[in-house]
């Protein structure tokens, strides 16, 4: 199960579709222009092959992007985020869910890490861009 959920509120975008191993998120607009975007899973993983963020314009204009799920690693053979300056794209990500070490992807395409539980989450969930 797959809870898209914003902090003012559900997107409430008809255009919006989930379906089968692939996530497609593209609302009518055209842009993503919300300030927090939260995506979520009740099941512990998000473990689909292909998830794909996308609007008509290219890019997301969100300024932060959280991937977070309730078991420790959100693992994907793929995962494509489109910025301004182009696509950020990963093979065999492990993002670590712990509360002091997220990832916060920028519209600019630069990755920010927590500075707390990295070294110890590096180990057993390691994370390429």
């Amino acid at each position: 199960m797959m809870r898209i959920s914003l902090p003012h509120g559900l997107l409430k975008e008809k255009t919006v579709c989930l379906r089968g191993r692939s996530a497609l998120l593209s609302p009518k607009s055209g842009r993503l222009s919300t300030v927090y975007l939260l995506l979520s899973t009740s099941l512990g993983c998000l473990s689909t092959k292909k998830l794909l963020l996308s609007t008509k314009s290219g890019y997301l204009s969100t300024k932060m992007v959280l991937l977070p799920v309730k078991s420790e690693c959100l693992s994907t053979k793929m995962v494509l985020l489109s910025t301004k300056s182009g696509y950020l794209s990963t093979k065999n990500t492990c993002l670590s869910t712990n509360p002091a070490f997220h990832w916060l992807l920028s519209t600019g395409g630069k990755v920010i890490t927590g500075s707390r539980g990295a070294e110890r989450n590096k180990k057993s969930c390691p994370a390429k861009l």
